[in-house]
């Protein structure tokens, strides 16, 4: 058992006492560099590729990742004092398991953010702003939730923010409010999102 999972019994039989469990064994996640960090001003954890996207256009540009592990779908970036991890899901490995092995940087780290997104379709709330075809919230579920309770767990403070997006393709407008969270959490924002026309790869027009 990992930290952030949950183990529910497959029937409602009572536990038997004797029933011996598995002993739970850390996969290799095979990063490209040991997990050394300095220290560490501002951590951000994103997941979701709609703002993996917007990191990799308006944050990180054309920065190479400074450490990766393919297998867990995990890259670590690092912008002066601050570190960016992008988490692009896989099953291979469960979200505890992730930021278990983060923990290196989330000890050594003053401030911790996690930053993901969800379909506005999913936002179950009387309080969703009108007209809008992207808006800001907190807490979540997923690896940034896992963050966020492990944070708690250790008496750390932690930032969660969920961004809700409607079901299209970013533009200069829906990504507007995730731009300006990330001014507002001390990124340095180096270009604005376009989004980019792809030509039809055959000429027939509807």
């Amino acid at each position: 058992m990992v930290f952030g999972e949950l183990v529910i019994p497959t029937t409602r039989a009572l536990w038997d006492d004797e029933e011996e469990l598995q002993e739970y064994v850390q996969s290799d996640m095979e990063w490209e560099h040991e997990l050394s960090p300095d220290v560490i001003d501002n951590l951000y954890v994103v997941d979701t590729s709609t703002v993996i996207k917007l990191f990799e256009k308006c944050i990180l540009t054309d920065l190479a990742p400074v450490n990766r592990s393919k297998r867990a779908g995990v890259r670590i970036y690092q912008l002066k004092q601050d570190t960016v991890v992008l988490y692009e899901h896989k099953t291979e490995f469960v979200s505890g398991e992730i930021i278990q092995s983060l923990r290196p940087f989330i000890d050594k780290a003053k401030n911790v953010y996690g930053i993901t997104s969800s379909p506005i379709a999913l936002y179950q709330s009387n309080d969703a702003p009108e007209d809008f075809t992207c808006f800001v919230r907190c807490l979540s579920t997923g690896i940034t939730a896992n963050l966020m309770s492990y944070c708690i767990h250790n008496n750390r403070g932690c930032q969660l923010f969920i961004g809700y997006v409607e079901q299209a393709p970013l533009d200069s407008i829906n990504s507007e409010p995730f731009l300006r969270l990330f001014g507002e959490i001390g990124l340095e924002i180096k270009s604005h999102y376009n989004m980019i026309l792809q030509a039809p790869s055959n000429n027939l027009y509807m």
